[in-house]
């Protein structure tokens, strides 16, 4: 049997690199691991490893690592197969041992070549599974040199022994490099865990498995209000009045390992406070449970906050439903999703079967299909005012008139979502308007019929006589009336003699004069008399002023010497 099959390396345990006090195992004889390199030395009768500075010169392990490159394929695929790497997925195995390789005889071949690779090799995280594989390679690829070299010292190669030696101590270094990183990243990563732990906006508090708190974040030390005092304490003098909820915990702890829930706490001051807890088991290495951790979150603000919301929601709610307008919520598509008591007593329409519907085609009439969605559109950009009076139809088919008022519903990115409407039934105050608007007209024309009887009296003075004294301004309209009163009168009372008296009108002026000239003419058609009475002397003036021909009238100073002029005759 060739020597080489005769000899293998083999530690105690496969996993992990050998220390001292670990054994290596060559052609069944047990030899302690500090000796391994001396003894491979005795055995294969090489020169001493020279060193200049610390680092031999590469021309020692030429042959060596030529003979590697010659057995690379075989070392890789007998390392990969190691069953030390059955954890790592099939596909990371040979590049796994590749790198390794490659990162372990680097400084061989070059001295001033990095080992700097150790610190992230399979190091894509920090946990202890990815270090403990990463040492599980170097072991598997430390045996495969160890095997390739009894392999090399067989067939001669020169500077076997201070190849493996030196790899050997790569070995170990590169192994140590990433018990180092590992090392260095758990101390970073539990520094930055502190930093988080403290600063957390929630409560973070972990207790053992009878209660006591052993740690506690700032958050929780603040909220729960003991402050640095509630180390050590129990969380049953943590102000938890709810025993059984603490059993519920408890028991859903040990059955599932977590719970999640509203844990309702009184502070050391009285005040109470709510917080949403997550709490679940922390287990030792064997898996038994080792301490409790809580994740809470004061619901006191929000609580509030939502007491507050529901509050002004019932109050919104209670007033859709108590106001007389009637309130339609609808979409962009004029879905209506809300209608209120009024909307049902206004239009006829329950909630149940308008809700879903068009607004414009359950409420408008005469409304083409194809312009109903013009319409929504319309309402909804602005281009239709807010504030509007249209007729509507209700379920009974009746036509009524409604006052409506439109308020655009956007979301929180200001897109138009809908719109909120009220409409009031104006109907019955139209048609009570139109009532008073005829009312007020005909108050007016019988006001205006009363001041023309007052501002143009006829009076009956005895038969055939009638007189009508002017009292005010005479315009042109005036002046009109009281032709038509005067030859009215003297018609109906087949008068012969029409007294003007003319003492109440402060100015004649041409207008007026005129006027009475033709009063006069138009009561002599009717073959009548008139006498003009209540000249003043200064409007005695104004007429000759005027050059008023009078000469077809009969003129008096005075209404009684008219009435008694017009009595004789």
């Amino acid at each position: 049997m060739p020597v080489a099959c005769a000899l293998r390396y083999q530690t105690d345990s496969d996993s992990t690199p050998p220390r001292a006090g670990r054994h290596v195992t060559i052609a069944r004889v047990v030899i302690p691991s500090p000796l391994r390199a001396s003894y491979l030395r005795a055995f294969m009768a090489p020169s001493h490893i020279s060193h200049t500075n610390g680092t031999p010169p590469p021309a020692q392990y030429a042959d060596f690592l030529a003979f590697l490159e010659s057995q690379r394929a075989e070392l890789v695929r007998a390392a990969a197969d190691d069953p030390a790497l059955a954890e790592l997925p099939e596909a990371e195995r040979i590049p796994s041992v590749e790198h390794a390789l490659d990162g372990l005889t680097a400084p061989l071949r070059d001295p001033s070549a990095s080992s700097a690779w150790a610190a992230t090799f399979l190091a894509t995280s920090a946990g202890a599974d990815q270090q403990r594989l990463a040492h599980a390679v170097l072991d598997a690829v430390r045996r495969q040199l160890l095997n390739a070299a009894l392999r090399a010292t067989v067939a001669g190669v020169q500077g076997t022994a201070e190849s493996i030696d030196a790899l050997m101590q790569q070995v170990d270094d590169a192994q140590h490099t990433i018990a180092a990183t590992f090392v260095m990243r758990r101390d970073t990563e539990l520094r930055i865990f502190r930093e988080l732990f403290e600063h957390a906006p929630d409560s973070i508090f972990v207790t053992d498995m009878n209660g006591t708190v052993l740690h506690a974040n700032n958050t929780f030390r603040s909220t729960s209000g003991f402050g640095d005092r509630v180390i050590g304490m129990n969380i049953l003098d943590l102000g938890m009045p709810d025993l059984t909820l603490v059993d519920l915990l408890q028991e859903s702890l040990m059955t599932n390992g977590s719970w999640k829930g509203v844990i309702p706490f009184q502070r050391p001051d009285g005040s109470s406070a709510t917080s949403h807890s997550t709490v679940f088991l922390i287990k030792d290495a064997n898996g038994a449970p080792h301490s409790v951790a809580t994740i809470s979150r004061d619901l006191s603000y929000q609580l509030q906050r939502e007491s507050e919301l529901r509050g002004i929601n019932d109050r919104l709610e209670q007033s859709l439903a108590t106001t007389p307008l009637a309130t339609i919520e609808w979409d962009s598509q004029g879905i209506i999703r809300r209608w209120n008591p009024a909307a049902e007593r206004i239009f006829g329409w329950s909630a149940t079967e308008a809700i879903g519907k068009n607004i414009i085609t359950l409420l408008v009439p005469d409304v083409a299909p194809d312009e109903v969605q013009t319409v929504v559109d319309g309402l909804l950009s602005g281009e239709i005012s807010s504030t509007s009076r249209t007729e509507n139809m209700t379920k009974d088919g009746r036509l009524i008139t409604c006052q409506w008022y439109s308020a655009i519903l956007r979301d929180e990115d200001g897109k138009v979502i809908g719109a909120l409407t009220q409409a009031e039934d104006v109907t019955e105050d139209l048609r009570a308007e139109e009532t008073l608007r005829r009312s007020q007209e005909q108050l007016i024309q019988a006001q205006q019929a009363a001041l023309r009887e007052l501002s143009t009296p006829l009076i009956p003075l005895a038969d055939g006589v009638v007189a009508m004294p002017l009292i005010g301004s005479i315009d042109t309209g005036r002046a009109q009336l009281v032709i038509e009163t005067l030859l009215s009168g003297v018609s109906q009372n087949h008068a012969r003699v029409a007294i003007l008296d003319i003492t109440g009108v402060p100015v004649v002026d041409t207008q007026v004069a005129n006027a009475l000239i033709r009063a006069a003419q138009a009561v002599k058609l009717l073959g009548a008399q008139v006498i003009l009475t209540g000249i003043r002397p200064e409007v005695a003036q104004t007429l000759v002023g005027l050059g008023v021909d009078l000469s077809g009238i009969v003129t008096r100073s005075s209404l009684q010497d008219g009435i008694t002029y017009a009595l004789r005759t």
